[in-house]
């Protein structure tokens, strides 16, 4: 697969993983026979063509990916019905939750694309993780970069799952856009995008410190072309929580389940996320 190089519009900055820190989830639910779960998560920015800044698109600037393995009991990643939100939803999850597990004869599980491969590093019992771009911030296209999903290589009985092909993100806009600064806390945001190939949709508010979430509120906007950040989303976060900034995440996501050779069901998604701030270090 070839690329062309184009040239970036959007704050210098590097990927965070998206880490959440919204305090005690309560009790974790689990998905039944599901033993385990792969997310590749592909991050993009606005774009332009090179030596045209009214074209622009979304473009790839890093992306990660994440594995759990717990067979008696994985935690479930479930949005709220379309159009409504809840606070502190655990979209990026960071550990399997207590009934993580090692996998049999696994000491760190392998993960290739059709352009690179690399592993994964352990971070705690069935947990696993790493970056699949860094801080490239290339400006390729979700669709192509991701057309057939991370698959994982050698990781014993989840060897050989792969994650679904990434869909087109075209725009993804908050208006004239939030720049470094961020949403003011409060702010009416009509946000709207154009997408291609994804089966559902989220817009995430992020109260943000170096990158990680201290208080979030998720939205279902599956089957929508925009949706309006008002007082009633507003009024699931906490205005006192000391942050550097308020971010906002327009994500897309393909998921399916799928049965390993050895017989384990595991969970694979693929999200494209758009960051509206980029946070420099």
């Amino acid at each position: 697969m070839s690329f062309t190089v184009l040239t970036l519009v959007a704050c210098q900055g590097s990927l965070k993983w998206g880490n959440e820190d919204t305090g005690d989830r309560g009790a974790p639910t689990t998905s039944g026979d599901t033993a385990a779960r792969l997310i590749a998560n592909v991050f993009t920015w606005q774009c332009h063509t090179k030596g045209d800044l009214n074209d622009t698109y979304e473009g790839v600037y890093g992306a990660n990916v994440s594995l759990e393995y717990a067979p008696d009991g994985l935690q479930l990643l479930t949005l709220p019905e379309v159009g409504a939100c809840e606070a502190d939803l655990s979209m990026f999850p960071q550990d399997a939750g207590s009934q993580g597990a090692e996998l049999a004869g696994v000491t760190a599980p392998t993960w290739n694309t059709d352009w690179d491969s690399g592993t994964l590093d352990a971070v705690g019992d069935g947990y696993w993780e790493a970056e699949l771009l860094g801080n490239q911030h290339s400006c390729q296209y979700a669709e192509e970069l991701f057309e057939y999903g991370v698959a994982l290589g050698d990781a014993g009985s989840l060897s050989g799952i792969t994650t679904p092909s990434a869909g087109s993100l075209t725009d993804a806009s908050a208006g004239e856009g939030l720049g470094d600064a961020g949403l003011t806390f409060g702010e009416e945001v009509q946000v709207s995008w154009t997408e291609e190939g994804h089966a559902e949709s989220w817009v995430q508010l992020r109260m943000e410190r170096e990158g990680y979430a201290y208080g979030s509120v998720t939205c279902n906007t599956t089957g929508l072309d925009g949706f309006s950040i008002d007082d009633s989303v507003w009024s699931n976060l906490d205005e006192a929580i000391p942050v550097e900034v308020i971010n906002l995440y327009v994500g897309f996501q393909n998921e399916s389940e799928q049965i390993t050779a050895s017989g384990v069901a595991a969970t694979v998604i693929t999200r494209t996320i758009h960051v509206e701030v980029v946070q420099g270090t």
